[in-house]
């Protein structure tokens, strides 16, 4: 995989990220990406779901490697299925 051109969305809860990271991809050709999504968006039965859940039942933070992990699954699902291209596009962010 290329490596991504990103551009990372900083604030508070409820400070806009979200919003802003939306708007910028309705008016250029970028993708705009919550890690927040992908965790609240994995299938319990699925590998990544399993992992996650397995902590955030516990109300544990997921360690950094495994978050990496499923971050990098999730990027390569957005390349292979053409939604992302890190050699054209910038991915915006947030969370």
């Amino acid at each position: 995989m290329s490596k991504p051109k990103a551009i990372l969305l900083f604030g508070p809860p409820g400070a806009g990220k979200g919003t802003v990271g939306a708007k910028l991809t309705n008016v250029s050709a970028n993708y705009h990406l919550s890690t927040g999504d992908i965790f609240r968006g994995l299938p319990p039965e699925s590998p990544n779901g399993k992992v996650f859940y397995s902590y955030a039942n516990e109300g544990k933070l997921v360690p950094d490697d495994v978050t990496i992990e499923i971050f990098w699954r999730y990027m390569q699902g957005l390349i292979d299925t053409n939604k992302f291209d890190p050699s054209t596009q910038y991915i915006f962010l947030d969370g």
